[in-house]
């Protein structure tokens, strides 16, 4: 009797014991966490957007005289790729069309030369201020360009042939973002001849322009 009585004592303290665990446990096991994400976190990563402006291009040279060629009101339009907002640097790939001007100073419209062309710029952005979507952040930008001529016009002057097929220049200048909306003034000096071989005075010319730009993020 006496032994019986130790094992129901013993079996109850057992169930009494399991009884206050299994609560326990189960709500360890079932607690989820939730993993606030503050907007730094959704605006870092790589960045996609579309963007457009005007350029301002011109020619110059040390054959030539300083005012011989006007400058002249372009287009471009495209879309870019990369970003780092949060961080201090950020890389930033762009892919532009570009409808660039250049002029005869005081000559008259036969005198325009027209090209069409990819431009794809490849920049580092030294970013300050505040990266999160609601502040406002700026940056510094500075990196390669790259030109493509896809097309030159002219009415009369020079022939289409003695325009090289592109030019390799330095990018640099500087923007603001906020709200997914940006805005860069930057300068694109060209390190190549514009023309493939001497014409004339035309000697060792190179595509100096100023872009106003406007972009927008997706994300």
């Amino acid at each position: 009797m006496t032994i019986r009585c130790r094992n129901l004592i013993i079996i109850s303290a057992v169930l009494a014991f399991l009884a206050g665990v299994a609560p326990a446990f189960a709500q360890q096991t079932t607690t989820t966490t939730t993993i606030q994400t503050s907007d730094d976190d959704k605006q870092g990563g790589i960045g996609i957007g579309v963007e457009g402006g005007i350029t301002r291009n011109t020619v110059t040279g040390p054959s030539t005289p300083t005012d011989y060629f006007d400058t002249r009101t372009g287009t471009l339009v495209g879309a870019w790729i990369g970003g780092n907002k949060p961080g201090l640097i950020g890389f930033v790939g762009e892919f532009l069309y570009l409808f660039r001007r250049t002029g005869v100073n005081n000559g008259t419209a036969s005198d325009v030369v027209t090209q069409h062309a990819l431009e794809i710029p490849t920049l580092f952005h030294i970013n300050f201020g505040k990266g999160s979507s609601s502040g406002i952040a700026g940056y510094a930008l500075v990196g390669p360009v790259f030109t493509i001529n896809l097309q030159t016009s002219l009415r009369s002057g020079l022939s289409t042939d003695n325009f090289s097929s592109g030019d390799v220049g330095v990018m640099a200048g500087g923007g603001f973002e906020a709200y997914r909306v940006g805005f860069e003034v930057r300068g694109n000096w060209g390190q190549k001849r514009v023309t493939k071989n001497d014409v004339g005075n035309l000697q060792d010319l190179k595509n100096r322009s100023v872009e106003f730009v406007l972009k927008f993020r997706f994300n």
